[in-house]
């Protein structure tokens, strides 16, 4: 291939991950976007209240934000974008960053912090940058790219314990993968947290192309014209040599059954049989080709080297226009590819780090990754390496969604309860909508009013139309009307006074249930909940469930419990969210497909439900 050749190819770019198990006081993260890849380690000596994964996470969000805004990318705009990301940084945190970006040839290396960065090239292997002190100042440099250069960015940690021998060893391999599957049990053999490496494989476009064993289309031209030079007669055919050579393709013509070697349909030529069209086309086509061929041997010698130089030409020409479409497929099912996988992973390791923190969060980010690959699971061609690769993830994010599911099937006992009791007078009402419990007993809505110890504090004045459910919250007694409000009422000195929750109502049409914890929670048949506060939505997204609420029913929570709950009957279950809608868990019985309504007493660690005209009860 000539150097031109090479300058006009897109360069090929595969990497590894490589990245510790996080402890409470050292963390490692991978980055890559495109042809930009970092390295990240934190490291502190005490635990504090941010954990070190929230600050990283936040560090190569900033880096994302700050490098991919640059409109023009050199050292030292990327040196500035780099140092603007690490500001949040705190100082009691040691942070590693090595990064490598790649422009065309070119190749650009960072370190903030402390780190190191190594490439093989051909046989030699050596520092392209290392720093070792603490500060946040960062170092660069930068340098021309050779085809089949690896790179590797370290942490500092890592450098520091994984040795050189190692090293070396593992990168006799070429594919990063198999330099990573090398390098591993040596990085897994310490606790630390902060080890960390991403190798990066260059193929493409080199500075200087070496094109001494690659002849140019000119160069055959100008070789084949020095062949013809060096005939004895200069290149000029005789007369006597004409005629000689015109009367012996003449003869061969003469004879219509002799089959030349250079015709192309001599092999297949024979009277009964077609040749396999599959090889050659159809038996006209062949006819023409042994037309061509017998022409082609009629020429002199010049003319035969012109025409092969032509269609030498046409060859490249042609093989070049299939190639560049090859490139052109390969590089928009990378694209493709990198669109679906590098989210994903990036979900999944995200979740992978927070699992240990916050199991709600970190399985919403592994329902994240498993709705886009499960999305496009069929997208490429099966057995391929994108394929390959979709389906290693998809079955790492499958078997963390059921570590994480926790689901507990649990055996409802029936139990007896005192008929004051919450479920006890709902049992026992013939006109009860809900109830709950109030510091005056339990309150009970009907059509007509509210009733407590079979008294009606409130009547219904044409306030409410279609009651769906009321709370009691510090005194106050709220009413759900799916006539799109929220009545609130407070108790004075002539009764209770009447007003609106909201003072632009939402669409609660299909409202079925509501509780209060100082803000409101409101459940829909739909499986939405929302959260308001003074009237207000909170913005509320519910998080990390592996399949959606069907015909969910009640919701219970208030300012003692540490968690929201949620009668699922369509999924014959009940689920446990945190105070921010990130799931936690799931209790699952036939019988809770029956249930009406849920008492739930967290300190005593026990749900109770009516169905089937009983009281049973579940162990939390």
């Amino acid at each position: 291939m000539s150097e031109n050749s090479l300058k006009a190819s897109a360069p090929v770019i595969s990497f590894a991950k490589l990245v510790a198990t996080p402890t409470d006081l050292s963390w490692a993260q991978a980055y890559n976007a495109g042809n930009f890849f970092a390295i990240l380690s934190l490291i502190r000596e005490k635990h504090e209240e941010i954990p070190l994964n929230s600050i990283g996470k936040d560090v190569l969000n900033n880096l994302e934000a700050e490098f991919f805004a640059l409109s023009e990318k050199t050292i030292e705009t990327i040196k500035t974008a780099i140092e603007e990301s690490i500001n949040s940084v705190p100082k009691s945190t040691l942070i590693s960053l090595s990064i490598c970006f790649i422009k065309e040839n070119v190749l650009y290396v960072f370190i903030a912090g402390a780190g190191r960065v190594i490439m093989k090239r051909g046989d030699k292997i050596g520092e392209l940058l290392e720093k070792t002190d603490t500060n946040n100042e960062v170092l660069s440099a930068s340098g021309f790219l050779e085809n089949k250069d690896l790179i590797i960015l370290e942490t500092i940690q890592f450098s520091e314990n994984v040795e050189r021998s190692k090293i070396e060893e593992a990168l006799e391999a070429t594919l990063p993968n198999d330099i990573a599957e090398v390098l591993s049990p040596a990085m897994h053999k310490t606790e630390n947290g902060g080890l960390g490496a991403v190798i990066v494989n260059y193929q493409g476009i080199s500075h200087q192309a070496d094109t001494k064993d690659e002849p140019t289309i000119e160069d055959e031209v100008k070789k084949q014209e020095l062949q013809i030079a060096d005939d004895e007669d200069g290149g000029i055919e005789t007369e006597d040599e004409k005629i000689t050579e015109e009367k012996s393709y003449e003869n061969e013509s003469l004879d219509a059954d002799v089959i030349r070697p250079d015709n192309p349909s001599a092999e297949y030529a024979t009277p009964d049989a077609d040749p396999d069209p599959r090889l050659f086309g159809s038996s006209k086509q062949i006819q023409v080709w042994g037309v061509l061929g017998s022409k082609f041997q009629n020429l002199n010698h010049r003319k035969k080297m012109i025409l092969s130089v032509v269609i030498f030409i046409l060859l490249v020409l042609v093989s070049s226009l299939i190639l560049n479409t090859k490139k052109q497929i390969d590089q928009k099912t990378d694209a493709e590819f990198a669109a679906i996988y590098d989210p994903a992973l990036k979900n999944y390791q995200s979740g992978i780090d927070l699992k240990s923190i916050n199991e709600g969060l970190a399985r919403s980010d592994f329902m994240e990754a498993e709705n886009l690959l499960k999305a496009n699971l069929e997208k490429f061609k099966q057995g391929s390496e994108q394929d390959n690769q979709i389906e290693d993830l998809h079955k790492k994010v499958q078997d963390e969604l059921t570590e994480t599911a926790n689901v507990n099937k649990v055996e409802p006992k029936e139990i007896t309860v005192d008929d004051n009791s919450l479920l006890g007078v709902l049992l026992d009402s013939k006109n009860a909508i809900s109830t709950t419990t109030g510091t005056d007993g339990v309150h009970v809505l009907t059509k007509d009013a509210v009733i407590v110890d079979g008294k009606e504090i409130i009547e219904n004045d044409d306030d409410w139309e279609n009651p769906k459910d009321l709370s009691v919250y510090q005194g106050n007694i709220y009413i759900l009307d799916q006539n799109n409000q929220i009545h609130k009422y407070v108790a004075g000195s002539s009764g209770f006074g009447r007003s609106d929750y909201f003072q632009t109502s939402p669409d609660i049409s299909k409202a079925v249930s509501m509780a209060i914890d100082g803000s409101v929670w409101v459940l829909y048949s739909t499986g939405d909940v929302s959260k308001y506060t003074r009237g207000e939505s909170d913005g509320l997204k519910i998080s990390g469930i592996d399949q959606p609420f069907n015909n969910p029913t009640k919701i219970a929570t208030n300012i003692d419990t540490e968690n929201v709950y949620v009668l699922d009957k369509g999924n014959s279950r009940i689920v446990t969210l945190d105070k921010e809608g990130a799931f936690k868990s799931q209790y699952v019985a036939d019988l809770l497909g029956k249930a009406l309504a849920i008492d739930v007493d967290e300190s005593g660690g026990t749900i109770k439900f009516l169905a089937d005209k009983k009281i049973f009860e579940i162990k939390l």
